[in-house]
């Protein structure tokens, strides 16, 4: 296990890890010019894997973390990048703007938070492989829950079976996210919709959302969609609001 980190900054530590298994906790501000890696690092148990807080500019690489709640926490963070990580457990939050998360491989199924949950102002999510919410929440495995021009893009988003006792979707974008982007997204046998979009003004493009329990694509009006596709749904409509 590596961790490089600025010898000058303590912003980023991790919670806990899987040889020592002894707590830390990230807190204070990025320093001008100073960028913290945290890299090859495997973190377990605790409350939270890696977490940034008001820490701007910081790149995690290639870490696994599994903890019992929101493996990744970034909480009025800017500017990092979380690339080529395994995210088990209880997924990621995204509270800050700017943030990156690429490459990602976030199984999913942890029962206290979503797999992914972006709040905050162009961030953006792209490549990763993003797995089911825990089938005993009415959770989507992607939320997009506030914010102005985030993005989510070519990632894979798919459930397990279409048997979650609560409707679940696999995106999720709420009415207060203004200008969220959805493109080139495969997402697939999700118990309630493929993609919800409940915010006029969102951009829904070349998305494919099959085999999901009720539609593929639900969005409200106002949603712009171009060269979306769906099949196989339970709803025989396929998509609303946008044309598939």
């Amino acid at each position: 296990m590596l961790h490089r980190v600025d010898p000058n900054v303590q912003d980023v530590q991790p919670a806990a890890n899987s040889s020592t298994g002894q707590p830390g906790r990230a807190s204070g501000m990025s320093r001008p010019g100073r960028v913290n890696t945290v890299v090859d690092s495997q973190l377990s148990g605790g409350d939270w894997g890696l977490r940034l807080q008001q820490s701007n500019d910081n790149a995690l690489v290639r870490n696994t973390t599994n903890s019992s709640y929101e493996s990744i926490q970034l909480l009025g963070s800017n500017g990092n990048r979380v690339a080529d990580s395994v995210i088990d457990g209880d997924g990621i939050v995204v509270r800050g703007s700017g943030n990156a998360i690429v490459g990602a491989t976030i199984p999913g199924g942890g029962s206290l938070a979503r797999p992914v949950l972006i709040e905050g102002d162009a961030n953006v999510l792209r490549d990763s492989s993003i797995g089911a919410p825990f089938a005993g929440q009415p959770w989507a495995a992607v939320t997009v829950a506030g914010g102005a021009g985030n993005v989510v893009r070519d990632n894979d988003v798919v459930d397990v079976d279409l048997l979650a006792p609560f409707p679940q979707d696999g995106i999720f974008v709420a009415s207060v996210a203004t200008g969220t982007r959805l493109v080139g997204n495969f997402v697939s046998t999700f118990s309630d919709d493929g993609i919800d979009v409940e915010s006029p003004g969102s951009v829904l493009r070349f998305n494919t959302a099959n085999d999901n329990g009720d539609l593929g694509i639900e969005a409200v009006g106002g949603v712009v969609g171009v060269g979306n596709s769906a099949s196989g749904n339970g709803n025989p409509s396929q998509c609303v609001g946008v044309t598939c």
